[in-house]
């Protein structure tokens, strides 16, 4: 959802592919280190759409506020 938001008109296909293009970014687990996530939208698509529509706001928010004023 960040990676949409930064990359204005992103689809959630983008999103994953760059995602999946810096796997050494995401936190050491069994999915990550068992080999590389799906590039499968479906199970992500499916996810977002139970957070409460007030969370993606509050991250973009907090994700903007961080980069306007770093430290």
């Amino acid at each position: 959802m960040v990676y949409q938001r930064l990359n204005a008109n992103a689809s959630l296909a983008q999103a994953v592919a760059a995602l999946l293009g810096s796997t050494d970014l995401l936190p050491p687990n069994r999915r990550v280190t068992a080999g590389p996530p799906s590039a499968n939208t479906a199970a992500y698509s499916q996810a977002r759409s139970r957070l409460r529509s007030q969370i993606p706001d509050d991250v973009a928010d907090r994700v903007f506020d961080t980069l306007d004023h770093p430290g």
